[in-house]
């Protein structure tokens, strides 16, 4: 029969995706208990049995079969028609039951019988649902048949159905956790309530009387008149893109081998719950009304660290009023900190940032693959990350000219050095790009040893240090005499014109008050000799330290 072969067929896809999401929505379980494995490969072993006793058994004249082809054998064959005989067409599905109750045993579960007990009222109920609804034994069996004729004269067929249907269900969403169910049915009474209170606001309008009988004595206020007033709809916006497939984005093999040694970024959904972010809204427009700032929440911008929410104040309403009440909104949003941005360019709303309970991780992978930084022709083109509405940032050294990162211990500083190196590794040839990097202490950049690009090894002593900036000072002086002698302005010109084309030179110092406390005065010189004439040359300073202070910098 058609209908059993789809029954079938439709056992196995839910049992395969079965498998799939529950291994990767809960994961294994933590204890590795062999008695717990061995239950669940005895189950998983007979369900796929008994799949195979079912793929060739007909549900059909059941004295027609011939006994010795089912693919079971004969135990198969009787397992298959003692199913089919009491559990109707309902027992295509046991080998899905019994893999769900095998993996109760090694997933992460709070009780691993739970999945037995919704195997055994699904098992229980369904074939007796079936039986008070259709009248035919093939479709609900034995069971199923006189199950539903016994319960059916206490209950009636009507009263019998909707109990067995409640039961079902309530089984189904604990099956499911909740979590599809519930959302629809929140999403559905959310609609609900937000056309209630779509109904409830309203915004007066004054009607004008221009009758020639009015005299000004006659002229009195008009009462208003309500109307309904259509909110306007807050926009939920977030910029983080899934995994890009660059494979066909670039043509060069040993970027593609490079871009492969990184870890994927793992497919997370950033936006935020509806329930989350409609509570944040409320309370946002809640404090403001008490401290008398009238406006609504118009946009909101999901980032990987701070979620900005576009607050629209009302007429009359000044900036320097918002701006005040930071530590106010912090409180009652239950935040460490809330940064009050003032007015957005170009809008008429202010900007207020709220940090989010879980923060997502930035992949560099995701940044490179961008399809604006492969298209960048300097080689000397970065990746810093992301801004608050997620929106990659990039940027060339060539034009900054210099850079000075300055941070705590675990702010990122050496996060942020080993993205600009990785960056400029991918983008930029040996002969374009060369770097000179100084590590005083010794563990961050020495894995970049070995690196073609690298001008001579990592540097880790001061007098080292000392030794090279001024080697660096004159090179400076080197390259322009050749550029004078072309008559070039920079080092894009020169590269232009002359066959002899010269690299950028990147310098990387690490920890940069180290090196000012053992021999300050000489490389203070130095560097800032460099700061000022180097970079018409193409020689850039990248600075890290922890205080950037007046005594060091």
């Amino acid at each position: 029969m058609i209908i059993s072969k789809i029954l079938f067929a439709t056992s196995i896809i839910v049992s395969i995706a079965l498998l799939f999401i529950e291994i990767k929505k809960r994961g294994l379980s933590e204890e590795k208990n062999l008695y717990r494995y061995t239950a669940f490969l005895a189950l998983l072993m007979l369900s796929v049995y008994m799949f195979v006793c079912f793929a060739n058994f007909s549900t059909g004249s059941i004295e027609n079969v011939n006994r010795e082809n089912n693919w079971g054998g004969l135990l198969g064959f009787n397992i298959a028609f003692s199913s089919f005989t009491n559990l109707g067409y309902f027992a295509f599905f046991l080998p899905f039951f019994l893999l769900y109750t095998g993996l109760g045993f090694i997933m992460k579960m709070k009780n691993k019988y739970f999945p037995l007990i919704i195997s055994v009222i699904f098992i229980l109920l369904s074939p007796m649902l079936l039986g008070t609804l259709f009248s035919d034994v093939n479709m609900s069996g034995l069971y199923g048949e006189s199950s539903s004729r016994f319960f059916s004269e206490y209950l009636g067929t009507v009263g019998l159905s909707v109990i067995i249907s409640f039961l079902l269900f309530i089984s189904l969403l604990l099956f499911s956790e909740f979590s599809p169910i519930m959302d629809m049915l929140s999403n559905a009474f959310r609609r609900i309530e937000k056309k209630d209170e779509d109904d409830e606001e309203t915004e007066p309008v004054f009607e004008e009387d221009f009758s020639d009988e009015n005299t000004d004595d006659d002229i009195s206020e008009k009462e208003p008149r309500k109307r309904k007033l259509k909110p306007k709809k807050v926009v939920v916006k977030t910029g983080l893109q899934p995994n890009i497939d660059y494979k066909h984005l670039i043509n060069d093999e040993f970027k593609r081998l490079f871009l492969d040694s990184f870890d994927d970024a793992p497919n997370v959904t950033l936006t935020k719950d509806d329930d989350e972010i409609n509570d944040n809204i409320k309370i946002l427009e809640e404090k403001m009304r008490s401290f008398q700032v009238e406006g609504r929440v118009i946009n909101v911008n999901v980032g990987p660290v701070i979620t900005t929410y576009e607050f629209e104040p009302a007429p009359g309403i000044k900036v320097n009023k918002i701006t005040s009440l930071s530590d106010d909104l912090a409180l009652a949003m239950k935040a460490k900190s809330i940064r009050i941005l003032g007015h957005i360019p170009g809008k008429s709303a202010v900007g207020i940032e709220i940090p989010n309970k879980n923060r997502v991780i930035v992949y560099l992978k995701n940044l490179m693959t961008e399809k604006e930084f492969i298209e960048y022709e300097d080689p000397t083109s970065i990746v810093l990350g992301r801004d608050t509405e997620n929106n990659p940032i990039f940027a060339q050294v060539s034009t900054m000219p210099h850079l000075l990162i300055a941070g705590t211990t675990g702010s990122g500083k050496s996060v942020c050095i080993n993205g600009i190196i990785t960056s400029i590794l991918f983008k930029a040839q040996p002969e374009e790009v060369r770097f000179l990097m100084v590590d005083p202490k010794r563990i961050e950049l020495s894995i970049y040893n070995g690196v073609p690009h690298l001008e001579r090894p990592v540097i880790t002593d001061s007098k080292e240090a000392v030794s090279m900036l001024k080697e660096l000072t004159l090179w400076m002086d080197l390259r322009y005499k050749a550029f004078a002698k072309l008559g070039v302005r920079d080092i894009v010109e020169y590269n232009k014109k002359s066959d002899k084309k010269k690299p950028y030179i990147i310098v990387i110092i690490d920890e940069m008050a180290d090196l000012m406390m053992t021999s300050q005065k000489e490389i203070e010189s130095h560097i800032i000799r460099l700061a000022q004439m180097s970079r018409a040359v193409g020689i850039h300073l990248i600075l890290a330290t922890q205080r950037p202070s007046v005594n060091i910098i």
